[in-house]
């Protein structure tokens, strides 16, 4: 039996070094570029936001050339150390499309993965749990389009839908910044958010989780409660609501802005 042994987790400053040289090595493959264009994201918007295509292969070159760059691999979720050789791998527990989960200053804390099988999740978020010297994944509240001054700022159930939903309504009157959670419930995450928010001295929140919630309790219960945890935290909220024909805010707002 091979003994775990866990790495507390690095700094944001070194998981987002680690992360912006790993994802500049890797592309995005034709399949998901096709996939986020049928989302409704144009050529310049993808390659802005930066996603890219999980490696299946070059693995250990890859690694290699992370270490020659400098970069620390200890403590960053993703990464492991091989007992028996001693040497570092990353660990990819499924295909798929890796979205940088950026915070307020817009470095990579973590980097979700929107799976191309999807069986009981869509997403999972990279780490290396359970692995030697492995360190479990920690998101952030993702940040887009979120600037000191604001007074708006919608919040929504996750990175790649806070993304996409405010691409879509740039320049329409609708255009704000967003907060994603990863996930519905992440109350954790959700105070984090409310005390950096609070900080910018934002007053509104717009809570845009998605229309199911009016057919899912535990979706529901989640959005009952970040309503009203943002009110005892001072700010004025207003949840939002939309036809259930859309289920998430990215396909209301590519109905209305996209779609035509």
């Amino acid at each position: 039996m091979i003994e775990t042994v866990e790495l507390p987790i690095a700094s944001a400053e070194v998981r987002d070094n680690t992360y912006s040289n790993l994802l500049s090595l890797l592309s995005l493959c034709p399949t998901h570029q096709a996939s986020l264009r049928e989302r409704g994201l144009t050529q310049d918007e993808i390659e802005q936001l930066g996603y890219r295509t999980t490696p299946t292969t070059r693995l250990k070159r890859i690694v290699t050339e992370l270490l020659e760059r400098g970069c620390v691999l200890d403590g960053v979720p993703g990464f492991y150390c091989q007992k028996e050789t001693g040497q570092w791998t990353l660990d990819i527990r499924g295909s798929g499309i890796m979205i940088p989960d950026r915070n307020f200053d817009g470095q990579i804390e973590a980097i979700q993965v929107r799976l191309d099988r999807v069986y009981n999740q869509k997403f999972y978020n990279l780490t290396s749990v359970d692995k030697y010297y492995g360190t479990p994944a920690r998101c952030c509240p993702h940040y887009v389009g979120v600037q000191e001054g604001d007074e708006v700022v919608c919040v929504t159930e996750g990175v790649m839908k806070a993304d996409l939903a405010y691409h879509f309504a740039l320049g329409s009157q609708y255009e704000c910044g967003f907060a994603g959670l990863t996930g519905v419930p992440s109350y954790s995450q959700y105070e984090r958010l409310l005390q950096e928010l609070s900080e910018l001295g934002v007053q509104r929140l717009n809570i845009m989780i998605d229309s199911d919630y009016q057919d899912n309790d535990k979706v529901r219960t989640a959005r009952d409660r970040y309503i009203e945890l943002g009110a005892e935290a001072g700010f004025e909220v207003a949840p939002i609501t939309w036809s259930r024909r859309q289920k998430g805010i990215d396909d209301l707002y590519k109905h209305l802005f996209r779609s035509k």
